[in-house]
């Protein structure tokens, strides 16, 4: 989950964000969209972030793939949950 502040805050005056909407904007995919908000990541994640998920990643996988409990996604997968 981001620790980024959003884009604008929440007010009567604008309106939440769909996920459908999400989807269309151009570059989406440096953003997040919480509870209807915008939310801008940060522009590049560090070394140690990318060795944090290949590790925590490469172990998930074995043991979801060893129990055949479904698929594992890599960190930078979109995902509507």
């Amino acid at each position: 989950m981001s620790t980024a502040a959003p884009t604008a805050p929440p007010s009567s005056a604008s309106p939440l964000m769909t996920g459908e909407e999400f989807v269309l904007i151009d570059g989406h995919e440096q953003m997040a969209l919480i509870e209807g908000v915008l939310v801008k990541e940060p522009d590049m994640p560090s070394v140690t972030h990318g060795e944090i998920c290949l590790n925590v990643g490469g172990e998930l996988r074995q043991f979801v793939k060893a129990n055949k409990l479904g698929r594992v996604c890599g960190n930078d997968t979109s995902l509507r949950l």
